[in-house]
């Protein structure tokens, strides 16, 4: 989930022309609030597919200021102080809270200036109260789906940044993987033979993500684990992957889509890659 920073013109029908600029994009807003600071017009709202709206909204000639992760927990309504005893929490991490406000589910929505330390918090909160997160709770299962996106999306960012090690942080021990030419790798294979040659390469300038967009993602949470269903379309530029391992390779390759199925499971509030299978389509 991300929360976009909106400038808005402070006069009639502004926020009006936004709302129909989203809706004709097909992007729908899950939470969020527009105020008046000093005369000008700043929204915040909640994206499950930030990149769309940043892309409905700049087609409108609206400005964009930033698009940032979230923070989503879930509070016991019905006890007095939640709010601030979630705030103290962040504040004595060393957490500031920049934008606070509620999603369509009445879950909390923080955006911090930490991200890292402000999960950290967060998921000690939500492990401490398991009977308020509940799997037969559909506002539970909207967070627990809410955090699972994110760190989908966080990972994918290492990913293509070339940072192995937080790559690493996002799959369990027993990850397992089969590759559209049938072969398995376990999590030590796959990082050794596969993401940490593609790393060097990326931070060296040899290799450059060209195309890499993921869509009809669908998600199925069944308590702590998860299936991950979607389409990938991949290419770039420098390199091309083989049974020998990464090749030198000049121009660009041509793209591959495929459709994966990926298995997560949450350990300790964290969700984590157990296992992943893609399968090449007929146009690739």
């Amino acid at each position: 989930m991300k929360d976009l920073t909106i400038a808005l013109e402070n006069r009639l029908g502004a926020l009006a022309e936004m709302g129909e600029a989203l809706g004709r994009a097909g992007v729908s807003v899950e939470g969020g609030g527009v105020f008046v600071v000093n005369g000008t017009g700043v929204a915040h709202f909640l994206f499950e597919d930030g990149v769309a709206a940043r892309k409905a909204l700049e087609a409108a000639g609206m400005r964009v200021l930033q698009e940032r992760e979230v923070l989503v927990q879930r509070l016991s309504q019905g006890e007095p102080g939640q709010l601030g005893k979630i705030s103290r929490r962040m504040a004595e991490a060393g957490v500031n809270i920049e934008v606070q406000y509620s999603d369509h589910d009445n879950n909390l929505i923080l955006v911090v200036d930490d991200l890292e330390e402000g999960r950290a918090v967060s998921e000690a909160w939500t492990k401490a109260r398991p009977t308020e997160t509940a799997p037969d709770s559909a506002a539970a299962q909207r967070s627990a789906e809410h955090n699972l996106r994110a760190a989908m999306a966080e990972r994918t960012e290492a990913f293509l940044a070339g940072d192995t090690e937080k790559v690493a942080s996002y799959m369990a021990e027993e990850y397992l993987r089969t590759d559209v030419a049938g072969n398995v790798q376990d999590k030590t294979a796959w990082l050794e033979e596969y993401c940490r040659p593609l790393a060097t390469m990326v931070k060296s300038g040899r290799f450059r993500w060209e195309i890499y967009e993921e869509s009809d993602i669908r998600v199925r949470i069944l308590g702590n684990a998860a299936f991950v269903m979607g389409k990938l379309i991949m290419s770039g530029s420098g390199a091309r992957y083989s049974e020998q391992g990464w090749i030198a390779y000049p121009g660009s390759a041509v793209p591959l889509t495929v459709r994966f199925t990926r298995v997560f499971v949450r350990r300790d509030g964290k969700w984590l890659l157990a296992a992943l299978h893609n399968a090449a389509l007929p146009e690739s």
